[in-house]
Formats: structure tokens, C-alpha cells, sequence
């Protein structure tokens, strides 16, 4: 198989960047991974676990932890942005801050990773953005905040509650 692409490239005169070139074997839960080398003329292609695609983290076993280990960080920046300028902003501008800032990052990519067992981490930092936003303390259940169930994420027409309540109402109200 190595062989047919080393020809593939050499008929369709491409070369390959080898220090940006790498393979990952995807496994199961209970799989092992195969021990197999991959060359490219006389070298090397390195085998990785994880590797970023189109802005998404991918492991080797799909488990959507890397990808959310590398938005948490920006996701509390926003967080602590939007907390540092709300003083400063009209109730519109904030918005826009959210949707374009806090909003972007978190929905880039939810169809893939949005159900996965790590995302439970994003959606209460969600819950902590709108909570910046309307003013509220942490004790206040996010149900009320949201004006969704308990179980709301989960639903593909929620993922985005907060547009959702001010697309409809203009509110935030519960």
C-alpha cells in the first residue's frame, strides 16, 4: 500500500512535506493500536494521537477531549472579557459580544463534539457567560436563566438557548 502512494505522488509529480505529514490509526475503547510503519520514499511518516483538522482537535479514539481542552482556555478569556467590559457596554454591544466572541468558539464544530461526555464542561461555561451578561450569581439555577429544562442542551435546537430567547423575546427571562 505504501508503495502505491509513494507511486501515486511520483506519477502526479506532488511531493509531500514531511514535517507536516502525519497519520493517525483511529481504535476502539478496548483495540490496541497496530504496529506499523508508513514511509514515503526512504522516510519516515510519524504517527500521532491527536492532530488538529479544520480547527478541530481529533484523538485517535474520537473522544472529543483534546478539542475541548484546547477551547476551555478560550472560552474563559471570553468569559472574564465580557465580565471585564460589561460596565462599559450598552445591553445590545454585549450581546454582540457573546454572539461574536464567546458564541463563535463554542458552536465551531458542536455537531461533532457536541454530545460527547467532555462537553458538559463548555455548557457550563456557557451557563456562566449568560450569567455574566444578565447580571445573576452562580446560584441561580441555569434552567431559569436559559427558560429550558435540565436537560436542555441535549437538544439540537438548544444548543444555542441564549439566541434563541433573544431572537423570540428580546429577554432574557425564564
Amino acid at each position: 500500500m505504501t508503495q502505491d502512494i509513494n507511486d501515486w505522488f511520483d506519477a502526479n509529480l506532488l511531493s509531500l512535506n514531511l514535517d507536516k505529514t502525519h497519520f493517525m490509526q483511529f481504535v476502539t475503547k478496548n483495540g490496541s493500536l497496530n504496529d506499523f510503519g508508513s514511509l514515503h520514499g526512504n522516510k519516515t511518516i510519524a504517527m500521532v494521537d491527536n492532530t488538529k483538522l479544520l480547527g478541530l482537535t481529533l484523538d485517535n479514539s474520537l473522544s472529543w477531549r483534546p478539542h475541548i481542552d484546547t477551547i476551555v482556555p478560550k472560552l474563559s478569556s471570553a468569559s472574564f472579557a465580557l465580565q471585564v467590559v460589561k460596565p462599559l457596554l450598552s445591553w445590545d454591544t454585549l450581546k454582540m459580544a457573546y454572539f461574536s466572541y464567546f458564541l463563535s468558539i463554542m458552536t465551531y464544530g458542536i455537531l461533532f463534539w457536541g454530545t460527547s461526555r467532555p462537553s458538559s464542561i463548555i455548557f457550563k461555561l456557557q451557563k456562566r457567560a449568560v450569567r455574566i451578561i444578565a447580571g445573576l450569581r452562580s446560584r441561580i439555577p441555569a434552567e431559569n436563566i436559559l427558560g429550558c429544562s435540565k436537560y436542555c442542551h441535549y437538544s439540537l435546537n438548544t444548543y444555542c438557548p441564549f439566541y434563541f430567547l433573544w431572537s423570540t423575546t428580546g429577554t432574557i427571562s425564564g
